[in-house]
């Protein structure tokens, strides 16, 4: 189709002109691709913020709000501002084009929150290697290199063979009351233990705050366990 200039020869508005055949003739703007050119945006937007927690969180809200209103046949107050002042349509090839940016957008606020909580997992043992208390006798400092978390704790190991080792069996190398120190906890609070304060009774692995606290424990190590093992039920998921 050709744009009909009539009226138009020798007018120097005649881009004006132009521009109103071109909104006569323009398909009209529908509310599903007002809500495609609203969505659109926001992935721009939150493609933008991956560096932005937040940012990137307040996005894929954004979206899910334009969806439940086009699921209730209703026109958001987003969508009517941007249909305004954008006034651009998507074709359905790029509609097409953009949902597999969406489908990156929709998924990556999962992925930030799985990272962070990984992030967010406290260091055991000030990152020593719980697997070289009972191979090498002595605590080892283990690296970022070779980790693994278990009951909502970060471990670091020296090498992939102790890692492999704790994985097997956490129940076994994990130092009990996820590395927090055994006597403190006897009244009734956690302190951060020193990982070369230690003792291992029954096969299982204890650290304390100081080394002052060693002989308490081989002294009454029984009545030790059991004060602590009953108040870490009422501590374990405190601050």
């Amino acid at each position: 189709m050709t744009a009909n200039w009539r009226g138009c020869e020798g007018d120097p508005g005649r881009s004006y002109c132009l521009v109103g055949w071109r909104a006569r003739n323009q398909p009209p703007v529908t509310r599903e691709d007002q809500r495609h050119s609203v969505i659109d945006n926001l992935v721009d937007k939150g493609i933008g913020a991956i560096g932005d927690r937040d940012a990137l969180l307040r996005r894929r809200r954004d979206i899910d709000r334009v969806d439940a209103y086009a699921a209730t046949g209703c026109q958001s107050p987003l969508a009517r501002l941007q249909a305004a002042s954008r006034g651009r349509t998507m074709g359905s090839e790029a509609t097409m084009h953009n949902l597999p940016r969406r489908s990156i957008l929709i998924g990556l606020p999962t992925l930030v929150a799985c990272a962070a909580a990984a992030e967010e997992k406290r260091l055991a043992l000030k990152g020593y290697d719980p697997v070289s208390y009972f191979t090498e006798g002595r605590p080892e400092q283990g690296t970022a290199e070779y980790q693994a978390a278990f009951d909502d704790a970060t471990y670091w190991f020296k090498n992939a063979e102790h890692r492999a080792m704790f994985v097997a069996d956490p129940d076994h190398y994990a130092p009990q009351f996820r590395g927090f120190c055994t006597v403190t906890l006897t009244h009734g609070q956690k302190y951060e233990a020193d990982p070369e304060a230690w003792a291992i009774a029954d096969g299982k692995l204890y650290v304390f705050g100081a080394k002052e606290a060693l002989p308490i424990f081989q002294t009454q190590t029984a009545s030790i366990i059991e004060k602590a093992s009953d108040n870490w039920a009422k501590l374990r998921n405190t601050p």
